[in-house]
This record gives C-alpha cells, structure tokens and sequence, in this order.
C-alpha cells in the first residue's frame, strides 16, 4: 500500500489532505466521545443509587413489619403457656394468614429447648447458641439471612421474648421466615430507563438471592461488594462476579448480614453514545471523502507535466539515455525538463567511457581466486571479493566495518602496518606471510602483497595458506613414517629370522629335559621371552607393510560385534562401553584381522586413557566424503566410506602432541606401559586399506578418531567369501607355541587345540574354509583310522600332515604329508606356503 503511494505524487498529497482533515476530527471526536462517557457514566450512577436507597428502605419497613407480627403473636399466646396444643394451634392459624412465615417455636429459657413448634420434628431439640435465642430474651431480633436446610433454601429467623404476665422473660418465640418475599423488592424501583439487576450477597454463607432463583453459588464476591462489605455503600464501575463490567450501587444491610446490590450493565449506559458518535463518524468521514476526491482530481490535472517528466527519469534510469522531454510551459517544470535533456546527454558519454574500466576491474577482483581488499590510507576497508569474504568469514557488511589489520593477530598486524608504511613511501611487491584471524576466532596461514593506486586506496591480496601447509605437513609425515618403515622393515626381517631359531632350539631342547632339571625352568623363560620378542617383530613388520592387507568382503556391523565380546572382557568395571550402528550398512574390502587390530589398538589406548573409569563409544555410521576433504588427506578420494568413530572421556591429548601421535615410537605412557607402535601400525593398516584416520581431542574432555575405510556397493546381508583357515591340533604344549607362533603373521585364520573335539568344535560355519591340517603324531595313537576319517568327514578337501615321527605299530596312513621333526619351522612355513591360498591382497 505504501509504495502505491509513494510511487505518485497527487496520491501522496491527496493523502496529506485527507490526514490534514481527518486528524483535527478525530481529536474533537474524542474530546465529543469521552464527554459524553463521562456524563452517561454518572447518570447511570446517580439512578442505580437512587433506585437501591429506595429497595433498602422499602425491605427495612417489611421487615418491622414481621416482627411487628410475631410480637402480637407472643402477647397473645402468653396466656395459654401452659398448654401446648392451643399455642401450636394458634402459630399454625398464624402461619395460614402470614405465608411468608415457615415455621413458629417456642424456646423455654435458660436451656434453649424448643417446647413447641409448628415442625413436631423439632420438637425437643435445643437451639440456645442461636443469636435468635440469646438477643431474644432481650428484645426483638433479626437473625442474618442464612441457608436453611429446613425450607431447602435463603431464610432468615426473627426472635421475641414472650413476656409473662407477673413479669421476666420465661420463653422466647422464634420464627423462620422464606424469603420469596424479598424478590418482590429486587424489582422494586426499576424503571430507571435501564435493565437493573438486583440480587441479595450473603456475607457469611456465600450464597446469592436474585429474582431468577432464589439462591445460587457464589465463589467469590465482586469488587463492589467488597468495597461495600468495608464502607458500607459502593457505587461505581467494577466487574461483577460473573466478569462481565456493571456500574453497580452495593449497600450493606446488617440487620440480615447480606449486600443489596443493583447492577446495570455498562454495554446498555453506552449503547446511546456507540450509535451517536456512530452516526457523526460517519458523516464526518464522508464529507472528508468527498473533499478528498475534488482535491486528487484538481492536482491531477495540475501535474501532468510532472508525470511526462517521471517517466523519462525512469527510462534514463533504466539505461534509456536516448529518451527526452518536451517542456510544456517556461515555468519551473519547463526548465527542469531542459536541463534534465542536457544532463541525459552528458552522463551517455561519461558512462561509456566508465563502463569500459569498472568492467575491466570487476572481472579482474571478482573471479581471483585469491582475496582482494581496497582499504585507505588508515587500513579502513572499503571493498572486499567474494574470495575475501569466505576466507575470514564475515558478511559484506561486516566486513566492510572493519580494518585490514583487524584480520591478522596482533603480532602479524605490527608487521603489516611497517609494510604498510613502506609502500606509502616507496612502490614494493614484497611478500609476506602472515597469521590470518577469522571471524570464529580461528586462525590461518596467509601470504600477502599490497600494493598502492595511486588515488589514496591500497590493494592488499591475501591467498589462504591453509590446504598448502597441511599438505606439506602430510608429506613430511608420510616421507618420515617411509624412512622409519624402511629401517623397521629390514630389521624386523632378520630379527625374525633370529627368533625363528632360537624358539625351536628351546622347544627342542626343553622337549629332551626332564621337568625337574632345574634348566627346564630357565628354557620356559627363554621360550616367553622368544614369544613376546616375536609379538614386537610381528608389530614391526606390520608397521613396515612387508605384507600386503588380505581384502575381502567384510560385513563390518559383524566385525564390530565381534570386536565388542572381546573387549568387554578386558574393561573395568569402572568403563562403560556403548556401541551404536546404523541400521544398513554397506561392506568394505578388508582384511579383518588387521582391522580388529586396529579397532583393538585405539580401544584400549581409550580405556588407558581412562584411569579413573569412564565412557567408550564405538560408533559406526556411513560418510561421503568430497573432495574438499581428500584434498586435505593424502591417499584418500572422493566416495562412500564407512566411518568408525571411537570416543572416550578420558583425559585427553594436549593440542602441542596431536601432530605426533601417529609417528613411530612416540607414546603419551609412562615408561614401560607402551612402545607407541599402536597407533602407527593402525594408521599404515587403514591408509593400505585406502582410508584415513582423523583425531579430535580436548584435554579434560576426552578424544575421539575417527576411522574412514572405503564402502562397497553391497550391503551387510550379501554373502561373503569363506575365509581360507588352517587347523593344529597337539597334545605337546611346545609344539602348539611354535605351530602358533608360525601361523600367527599369515594372511589366514587359525585354530589350535590340543585335542579332535575341541579344534572342529569352532569349524560349522559357511565362511570358513579349512584348507590345511597339522596332527601331531600323538593324537593318531588310539584308533588312527578313524582320527583320520573323521576329520575328512568334518574338513572335507583339506589336506593333513603329520608332525613328529609315526610308530610302526600304526599303520601307513593316507595322508598329505609327515614332517618328522617338528620343531622345523622352515618345513612348516613351506608347507603352508604352498598348500594355503590366501587370494589377493
């Protein structure tokens, strides 16, 4: 509506007109409004307490009256005392004659005993705590209205001594009276010009008389009554009980212990004044209209010239500088018009020429990868690309509200105001690298030249360093975790080859000693020591990924599950592991022995991390990452991944030691609690899998990595592949720490036991394949014929070959192979070799 006004100018005077005549109006109709107001409102006053004065007197008067007659009823039945058929009879003869009247008793004093009454119910009970009873003995008296449960509704009892004739007050008559007759008094005086309603507020028992009905509930008294309930009289504007607004007049009554009130609306004492003032708006209103109209048609006319000259403005404006205007008149808008020709041709020419350069520096600051900022002389920037804007992070606007060296840290801003200060005396093109601040109070690299226009501005390019370094800082990483590889590789092959040796020479030699040779004690240590030397070389080679990872399809939600058993038996109670999967998740190809290693690793430096106890959270969700994030993460591309995020809330990682967790012997332990191999063989284990590793750690808070590994196209419920296994089974617990020391770094499963149930006890399953089978010549002892169909019968396919030498008492067996001494592991290492396929890494 506003800009339909504001487009044309005789409908904004015309407006101003109508304003000007209707504002002066509507003041004296407000002025006219609440005179008025205030005389009805107090005329109405004056009527309602005029009306309820006269109510008040007119129920006083009627109430003189009832006692008048239960005194003459007293003096009468005085004489016959003494017999209470003739005094019931009497109050009942009364009664008829006085129907207001409900119930007539006779009280003796000083017990308060009803002797007589027209109820013979009532008859016999006592009444001396009743105000009627104890003021009665005096004099007459009025009882406050009350409900009675008697008559069922509003009643009042009016009290009088009955005297005896040689004097003192023996008896007391009492009556009950209904109170219908007071309804006959609400409509008593109410021909006052409005709709009056009375009603009657009992002040103790909170019930309500009114001409609708005689009593009705009433939670709680209006404002009036309450004021009346303190002064004694009210009369004003209030709302009522029922919320709706009255001017009301409240008196209060003692002698019944109840408010009259006389209400009338305060919607009926306006209704005169809504239509006056209805009425008057009205013809004002039009009368102002009409003159509105009169007036829009004279300016009209009077600025067409005005509308000509509008319409060429708004055709130069929107790029048409060929347009003109013809002058009408040599008044004022004539010689506008001229000029406005002149000025038209003018700025054709200038704008051309300026086109020509904006557009030329437009293309040049807008499509620059790098940010560009025009400030001053002071550093106040007074332009900025879009490229400036995304980097630091502020709006246009904001931007624009700050300096240049409001950009940088403290440090970096000292150092670009010299710089700053030297190109103002002399032109430079150097090079500085400075640290940017963003508008969330992050940090960046930045490199920076600035140079002078020549008009008073400064052009400052800024480009973000930030991919640059992190790239830099992956490459100085991956070239030291090669360098340390390499050197681990070479000498964790040879050290391999020493254990190798010495484990079969103590196995060998210790199955030669007897168990109470005290040198049978010492070879058990060497052969720990050999294992947990093995362990360390197994790590190294890992590490230096001699071995390429065995991928196949893994439903990683199973390999979780799997994960979990194991872990939660080597929690403390004081940790509380959580794991959380999303409900389809899509297969990797991985090897699953180095990815439970890996999960394995990072868990248990998170339950280390926890001492006092805590929370671990094993959580597996699908990611898609872009390219932003492969830029930023050597060896990984763009695609589906699965994402595996292990938390904890342990102490967490210092910022200053986040850079080297993954690096080679590098620990946050105590000496002698870890070799800080963990988490470098994790790392070289997922990136060979094609994913990477990230780490988000806040000390006192907790960390949490985040393990990206490449997704397949099928999901979870496609079948996999059988995994290629190989099964040991030995009495001799030598031999079965060699054969799982030699099975222990190849890419296949294996089971070792020491006996035919236990081993084929774990072999039922569709995605295992047994493809060899090591029997120790002491299982083939009893029954060797039917030791050997039976695991053909269970490994169906799978080639046997027996350690140790064969008695001759067992007969010749067909098997696959016998190597006699079982202690050579160059033999065994051969054997699996050539029997096992493992598939391709």
């Amino acid at each position: 509506m506003f800009s339909w006004i504001n487009k044309n100018l005789v409908r904004r005077f015309t407006l101003i007109f109508l304003l000007g005549c209707l504002i002066p109006a509507l003041f004296f109709g407000i002025f006219i409004y609440y005179t008025m107001k205030n005389r009805l409102e107090q005329e109405a006053r004056d009527k309602i307490r005029t009306g309820n004065a006269l109510k008040e007197e007119w129920l006083l008067t009627w109430l003189d009256e009832r006692v008048a007659r239960i005194t003459e009823l007293s003096h009468i039945i005085v004489y016959e005392i003494e017999d209470p058929t003739t005094i019931r009879r009497a109050a009942k003869d009364f009664i008829k004659r006085n129907p207001e009247y409900h119930e007539i008793f006779l009280l003796s004093v000083p017990e308060g005993k009803v002797e007589v009454s027209t109820d013979i119910s009532n008859e016999g009970k006592t009444r001396a705590d009743r105000t009627y009873f104890k003021n009665g003995q005096h004099g007459s008296v009025i009882q406050p209205i009350y409900y009675s449960v008697t008559t069922g509704g509003p009643a009042l009892t009016v009290g009088v001594p009955v005297t005896h004739p040689t004097g003192g007050a023996e008896y007391v008559l009492a009556a009950r009276i209904e109170l219908a007759k007071l309804v006959e008094i609400l409509d008593f005086g109410t021909s006052a010009g409005y709709n009056v309603n009375s009603y009657f507020v009992n002040r103790y028992d909170a019930f309500t008389i009114t001409r609708d009905e005689l009593e009705t509930a009433n939670d709680n008294y209006s404002a009036g009554v309450k004021k009346a309930l303190l002064e004694n009289e009210f009369t004003g504007l209030y709302r009522n009980s029922r919320g709706e607004r009255v001017i009301g007049n409240c008196r209060y009554i003692p002698c019944l212990g109840a408010v009259l009130v006389s209400e009338i609306g305060y919607g009926e004492v306006m209704t005169p004044l809504i239509t006056g003032v209805s009425r008057i708006a009205l013809y004002v209103i039009l009368i102002i209209l009409f003159g509105s109209v009169i007036f829009y048609l004279l300016l009209r006319q009077s600025l067409k010239p005005v509308d000509s000259l509008a319409e060429a403005v708004g055709e130069a404006a929107s790029g048409n500088l060929n347009v003109r205007v013809e002058p009408v008149l040599d008044d004022q808008i004539g010689r506008v018009a001229k000029n406005f020709n002149i000025m038209v041709e003018r700025l054709d020419t200038i704008l051309k020429e300026v086109g020509t350069a904006e557009e030329k520096e437009r293309r040049l600051i807008e499509r620059a990868n790098d940010a560009f900022l025009i400030t001053d002389e002071l550093g106040n920037i007074l332009r900025a690309n879009d490229r400036a804007r995304m980097v630091w992070g502020y709006s246009e606007r904001e931007i624009l509200n700050k300096t240049v060296f409001e950009l940088f840290s403290d440090e970096s801003a000292r150092e670009f105001g010299k710089h700053f200060r030297r190109i103002a005396r002399a032109d430079t093109t150097e090079l500085l690298e400075l640290t940017g601040r963003k508008s969330n109070g992050g940090w960046f690299p930045a490199e920076i030249s600035a140079i002078a226009l020549g008009d008073g501005t400064y052009l400052s390019i800024v480009r973000d360093l930030s991919e640059k370094k992190k790239l830099e800082q992956k490459l100085i990483q991956a070239q030291k975790l090669e360098s340390v590889g390499t050197l681990a590789s070479g000498i964790a092959h040879d050290f391999d080859n020493i254990l190798v040796g010495v484990l079969s020479a103590a196995s060998f030699i210790k199955s030669e000693t007897d168990p109470a040779d005290p040198r049978f004690e010492m070879l058990e240590v060497i052969e720990k020591s050999a294992e947990r030397a093995a362990a360390l070389v197994k790590q190294l080679m890992m590490f230096a990924r001699q071995e390429p990872p065995h991928r196949e399809s893994v439903d990683i939600g199973m390999l979780i599950d799997d994960t979990i058993s194991f872990l939660r038996n080597g929690l403390k109670e004081s940790v509380t592991l959580t794991a959380r999967k999303a409900e389809k998740l899509p297969m990797v190809e991985a090897d699953p022995i180095q990815m439970k290693q890996v999960l394995f690793n990072i868990s248990l430096n998170a339950r280390d991390a926890m001492p006092a106890g805590g929370e671990l959270t094993i959580e597996v969700s699908t990611a898609e990452v872009d390219r932003s994030f492969a830029r930023t993460h050597l060896g990984i591309e763009p695609g589906d991944y699965v994402k595996i995020s292990i938390s904890d809330t342990g102490v967490g990682i210092p910022r200053e030691k986040l850079a080297r967790i993954f690096e080679p012997f590098y620990t946050t332990k105590p000496t002698g609690k870890g070799i800080g191999l963990g988490l470098a063989v994790s790392y070289g284990i997922v990136e060979a899998h094609g994913g990477t590793i990230t780490v988000e750690s806040e000390s006192g808070v907790g960390t949490t990595f985040n393990i990206y590994i490449p997704a397949l196209s099928e999901l979870a419920s496609e079948e996999r592949a059988p995994r290629p296994t190989v099964v040991a089974i030995s009495k001799e617990p030598a031999t079965r720490r060699l054969l799982r020391l030699a099975l222990g770094g190849n890419r296949f499963e294996s089971i070792i036991h020491p006996s035919l149930r236990a081993a084929f006890g774990e072999l039922p399953a569709p995605d295992r394949r047994v493809d060899l089978i090591f029997v120790g010549s002491e299982i083939l002892i009893d029954e060797p014929d039917v030791a050997i169909m039976g695991i053909r019968a269970i490994a169906e396919g799978a080639k046997i070959v027996v350690l140790g030498k064969i008695l001759p008492e067992i007969p010749n067996l067909n098997v696959g192979g016998i190597i006699e001494d079982r202690y050579d592991v160059a033999a065994i290492l051969d054997e699996i070799k050539k029997t096992v396929k493992t598939g391709s890494g």
